[in-house]
């Protein structure tokens, strides 16, 4: 039990102090975002050009890479080669977005339209699991399938595939990602639509509690329940610093709007290390309640 009790804290202070480090930690396109966002285009261009090349680097990281390229190339009054980097961008990460509130509307506007004129197609595959109701159809985006034996030709990025009961019932639900120019195939069994029983209640008696060891167990239950509210918050301020982080990236440093997020991020940093420190003060405090009342139960 006190092994148990003692692994469960340490998991918890490491899940709980990630999103704080995450948040400082380094990013591969710092250094060329930060050329970009003083202007220097045409450097930032090739420091970008060069992560997007580097295979050690995630696809979704390279994919940023090749979207900045995009950007600078559109800084420099480039509008075909920006709209080319763009497509790259996209063929590595198909969910890629641009932010109408970060960037101006014409860098927008070319981005949705490179992204609108990609195409790739979805191929559905029924395998039914036996006692499946039949009559069954399959919906995309909420649209109905005519022929859900044909490929389908969709815009690339992310899907909603249904499959339903002839009573409308959800059988199963899936999200895909459609990326340009490839088949992407997806396999559909469904379930049978059963009435689930009630199990059979079976009530054992459980041995009473000592007087003085009765206190310690809500006590345990509220430190531990304090633990995790708190990690909860520190991990959404986690958050929050990296999310005002990518829009004070995204801003020229030395505007007040840029400074007061910077600002901002600071403050919920600390907030967020003052929660996180405190979930693992209440996870250790539960734990000693915990192991007290074993060894009075004894």
């Amino acid at each position: 039990m006190l092994v148990r009790l003692l692994a469960a804290v340490g998991l918890l202070a490491t899940l709980t102090a990630t999103p704080a480090r995450a948040a400082d930690g380094p990013d591969p396109l710092a250094a060329a975002k930060k050329l970009y966002l003083e202007g220097y285009f045409e450097r930032a261009a090739s420091a970008f050009s060069a992560l997007a090349a580097r295979a050690d680097l995630a696809s979704k990281t390279r994919a940023r890479a090749k979207l900045y390229v995009g950007l600078c190339l559109h800084g420099r009054e480039k509008p075909r080669e920006a709209a080319a980097a763009f497509r790259q961008a996209l063929a590595l990460d198909a969910t890629l977005r641009l932010s109408a509130q970060r960037f101006k509307p014409e860098v927008v506007a070319l981005f949705e339209k490179v992204r609108r004129a990609l195409r790739g197609r979805l191929r559905l595959r029924l395998r039914l699991a036996a006692g499946a109701p039949a009559g069954s159809t399959v919906l995309v985006d909420g649209d109905p399938v005519a022929d859900a034996s044909k490929a389908l030709a969709l815009g690339i990025g992310e899907h909603v595939v249904e499959l339903r009961d002839g009573q409308g019932r959800t059988l199963e639900q899936r999200v895909v990602v459609v990326e340009p120019d490839r088949t992407r195939e997806l396999v559909l069994r469904g379930r049978a639509v059963t009435t689930a029983r009630r199990a059979d209640l079976v009530v054992r008696p459980t041995p009473a509690t000592p007087p003085r060891a009765r206190w310690r167990r809500p006590l345990a239950w509220i430190s531990a329940g304090s633990a995790l509210a708190l990690a909860g918050v520190g991990i959404g301020l986690g958050a929050a610093v990296a999310s005002d982080h990518d829009a004070w990236s995204q801003r020229d440093p030395t505007t007040p709007e840029a400074q007061s997020l910077r600002a901002a991020g600071q403050k919920k940093m600390i907030a967020a290390n003052v929660l996180i420190g405190a979930a693992v003060v209440a996870a250790i405090t539960a734990v000693a309640l915990f192991v007290r009342r074993v060894e009075r139960g004894r």
